[in-house]
């Protein structure tokens, strides 16, 4: 283990220059000695790769103005979105269906589910009301 600082010290010394600012490598290879990886993760984190050579010719041409537009972030970000909601939805199918005691009467929904957004807007729509659920589920109250 005491090799990987040195290594590293091998490869950004020459190479690791950030074209975000002027964050000198040197501190943290030094401390890379004592702490590690630890000690090399702050500066993964500010060094930045400088920007590739572009030709005026590849300026022009409208794919690449296309993937560096922040449309293309917006796509993207609703894309995890997306993947994400649709992930965790048949989990939260199956923890209302158990706080509304329907698990017996509705278990056909929780694999339907899986489908994106039809499945739980499925269930949804056939679902009982909370309401009706939670007077029939209270204990009678004692009078004293």
């Amino acid at each position: 283990m005491g090799l990987w600082p040195l290594v590293y010290c091998m490869l950004l010394i020459p190479s690791g220059r950030s074209s975000k600012g002027n964050v000198p490598v040197f501190p943290f290879l030094i401390l890379s000695f004592f702490l590690g990886a630890y000690a090399l993760i702050p500066y993964f984190v500010l060094w930045r790769p400088p920007p590739p050579a572009i030709e005026k010719l590849e300026l022009k041409r409208w794919p690449i103005n296309f993937l560096d537009s922040k449309l293309t972030a917006g796509i993207h970000a609703t894309t995890l979105d997306f993947a994400l909601l649709s992930t965790f939805a048949p989990f939260w199918v199956y923890n209302d269906m158990t706080v509304r005691k329907w698990t017996n009467k509705g278990f056909w929904l929780v694999p339907l589910s899986v489908v994106p957004f039809l499945g739980p807007a499925l269930y949804l729509l056939l679902r009982p009301s909370l309401s009706s659920v939670t007077v029939a589920s209270l204990p009678a109250s004692k009078e004293e």
